[in-house]
Parts: structure tokens; C-alpha cells; sequence
């Protein structure tokens, strides 16, 4: 079981700022509340930067400053719908995603 509190009603909405960074390897988006969710793209195979890829499986959702980052947003709206949001948003933006 999740260690948030999921609250069914709610769904987190995007916000006018979002970030696909594949110099530093994060990807984000702000909701509308200002609530932050982010995670890691994947790194090139020559180390060279990341792609514009995201694996659902090994994403650093919950390490590190991503983890401290989503704390917020994954208490109100839980972890499964912030990052499915994240996921949703991010292929918009011409960002892949893989398991």
C-alpha cells in the first residue's frame, strides 16, 4: 500500500509551465495549484546528455530532489495519477515513454 493518501476526486491539472530538460535529465510540469511532479529521462548510451524518453519502471520518482520535489503533489492527488498526469502531458510534448 501507498504511503499517500490518494483523494479520488480530485485530478491534478496542468498548469502554463512545463519542462523537458536534456541537458540535466528532468522532465516536470507545474498543476494548476503549483504543485510540482517530476522525473528522470532516460540517459543516453554515450552519456551525452538524456533522451526525450521515460521509463515508467526506473523513472527516480521517488528519489532523490525528484522525490522531495513530488512529496507535495503525490499527497493530494496520489503517486499513480500524478505520475500517469506526468506521463500524459510529457508525450504532448513529443516525450516517449517506455515500461
Amino acid at each position: 500500500m501507498s504511503a499517500y493518501k490518494i483523494r479520488l476526486a480530485e485530478e491534478p491539472k496542468r498548469y502554463d509551465i512545463t519542462g523537458v530538460n536534456t541537458e540535466y535529465g528532468f522532465a516536470h510540469i507545474v498543476t494548476s495549484d503549483e504543485l510540482t511532479i517530476q522525473c528522470c529521462l532516460k540517459q543516453r548510451k554515450d552519456e551525452n546528455g538524456h533522451k526525450k524518453e521515460i521509463s515508467k519502471s526506473d523513472c527516480g520518482e521517488n528519489d532523490g530532489i525528484c522525490s522531495d520535489i513530488n512529496e507535495k503533489a503525490f499527497k493530494k492527488y496520489g503517486k499513480e495519477k500524478c505520475m500517469a498526469f506526468l506521463f500524459s502531458e510529457m508525450r504532448k510534448l513529443g516525450v516517449k515513454i517506455v515500461a
